[in-house]
Formats: structure tokens, sequence, C-alpha cells
């Protein structure tokens, strides 16, 4: 049986689905909605409830052209838009909503932008990071799987890509540090595949292939998540935390002795967790002892760590 979302539209959002709807038969075109609006209503709960963005997939190109016409019939800003990758931003009342032609695009090895051509809609299906994030909302609330995977990885919270995931990070090595992100704000395991490749190409994640900018962004959702310890341990599981955060490395096995139930690393990220969730307070917790492995001294039986604000200070800041 084909699922369906009911309603397609959360109420805040009606005038802006039957606009598009509207607009992309005018234009003789197909619009569908795609990505983690439809992921997020099909999941329910606190996650449906707190969607404030909506991504737009037009098949055969227009997707520029969609995004400006409702835009203008919405009475919003002209959306902004990038040419190079057929894509457009338009911010709508309190919602951000993303325009996109069907593509595929390819990722220089050592390149932080891709290079983009015009694609079928199943070849843009098949590019994109996760099967959970491929599926579609056709305006009547049908659900559509092109994978045949997305709903049955959905249904067992698992983070899985549509092709090879050595082939997905390959593109964009970006994408590994989303799928950390993603197994943690949605408590989701990874697929021992993803595992696996992500072990592979850690060394990849960072200039210049992917800039710091992205990077950054990515890891600032995932210290906001509710689990933030669990996905620090994932990224150190994987290979990628020592890639993004190395003042955390040393700390490992570094005990502390008195009352301190885990090591310097260890103690750091329970800080995180216990820490509220907001990211500068969750950044001080989590680096608040890495000056301590390189000021640690035994004097009298007992264990110093003296000087090590200082030296954690300037360690945070680099």
């Amino acid at each position: 049986m084909t699922p369906r979302i009911e309603p397609p539209a959360l109420p805040v959002m009606e005038p802006l689905f039957a606009i598009i709807r509207e607009e992309a038969v005018r234009r003789q075109t197909r619009a569908l909605v795609v990505g983690g609006y439809v992921r997020d209503r099909l999941l329910g709960g606190e996650r449906a409830r707190q969607i404030k963005e909506v991504d737009i997939l037009v098949e055969g190109g227009g997707g520029l052209e969609l995004a400006r016409a409702t835009a203008m019939r919405m009475g919003a800003n002209p959306p902004v838009v990038f040419e190079r990758f057929g894509t457009a931003h338009a911010r709508i009342g309190d919602l951000d909503v993303e325009f996109v032609s069907t593509r595929a695009e390819r990722y220089d090895p050592q390149s932080r932008k891709p290079d983009v051509r015009p694609a079928s809609l199943d070849e843009d299906v098949m590019r994109r990071d996760f099967t959970v994030n491929t599926l579609l909302m056709d305006w009547d609330g049908t659900v559509l799987d092109l994978t045949g995977r997305g709903l049955r990885d959905l249904a067992e919270r698992r983070i899985i890509t549509p092709l090879d995931p050595r082939a997905t990070f390959d593109e964009d090595p970006l994408r590994m540090l989303r799928a950390v992100r993603f197994a943690t704000v949605l408590r989701f395991e990874l697929d021992p595949a993803v595992i696996s490749a992500i072990r592979e190409a850690a060394s990849r994640l960072g200039p210049p292939v992917v800039s710091m900018e992205r990077i950054r962004d990515e890891l600032r959702k995932l210290l906001l998540a509710q689990d933030v310890e669990r996905g620090l341990k994932l990224l150190d599981e994987t290979g990628l935390l020592v890639r993004i955060l190395p003042q955390l490395e040393p700390g490992k096995g570094v005990e502390q002795g008195g009352w301190h139930s885990h090591d310097v690393f260890g103690h750091g990220l329970l800080a995180a967790q216990l820490a509220p969730p907001d990211l500068r307070t969750r950044l001080a917790a989590l680096l608040h002892d890495v000056g301590k492995p390189a000021t640690r001294d035994v004097k009298d039986g007992k264990i110093t760590f003296i000087g090590h604000p200082e030296v954690g200070s300037t360690m945070a800041q680099d």
C-alpha cells in the first residue's frame, strides 16, 4: 500500500503549498516535496511539529522560475538564486524554502565546489546523501520511494546511502559528518557499511576538499543535539573527531584521580552532555580540560594539572 501523509501541508504551510502547486501546473512542470519535510512528517511527533524548512524538487528544470513566482505571490523578497547550481532559497514568513531543479553533481577530489548537470528524477534521488532523505511527496500527500529502501530504512531507523557509501562520501566528504549528525539528532543507527566507509575516507574531511565553514555548520547542529555525548562518541568511533577537534585526542587514557570517574577525554564528552543546549556553553564544557594532558604531573603521590586552564584556553582558541 502506498503511504500517504495527511494532511499533506502543515496548517502554516497550506497557502505556500497551494501556490507552488498552482505555479507548477501553470508552467507545465512537475514539482515535489523532498527530503527532511517528508522524513519528519512520517516520523511524526516533535520532529513534525518543529519543521521550518521545505525543499522543493522540480523535474526537468524550472526550479529558479518557480521560486521567483512563488516568492512574488507570497509577498516575500525575491529568492537568493545560485544559477550555477540550479538552486534558489526563499525566506517566506518563518519558513526557509529551497527550490532545486533535478540534477546530478560531482565533486573533484581537490575542489570544494561540484560540477552540476541536469538529470532525471531518478538520478537526482540516487545522488542524495541518505535513503531517508530521498523520500518524495506529491501534493495529495502520496509518498514516493524511488530507491525502494527509504521507507524501510526510516522504519528501521537506519542511516545508509542510496549508492555505495564510498561513492557517496567520495562525491562530498561532508556527508560523513552529516551521517553522524543525522544518527545523533534522529537517534538512528549508522549502517555498518557507512561506518566502514567513513573510517576509510575520514582523512578527506577538511580543507581544501571541505571548507571549515561547512564543517562548522554541521558540527554546530550536532553539538545542540539532545544526546550530544553519543554523537561525539560516534565521531570518535569513525575517526572524524580527531579531524575536527584534535585538541580532545591527547585526553584519552589520561586519568585524573580523586573523584573523577572518567579520563580527561571521557570527562569532556560527559560535561558536554550535562551542559544546557547552548552552543557556547556546550563547547566550553567539551573543551574545558583540554589543557590537562600537557600539564599533568604527580607530586607527593597526587596527580596535578597546574596551569591547565591557561593552556587549555590557548588550545581551545586554536
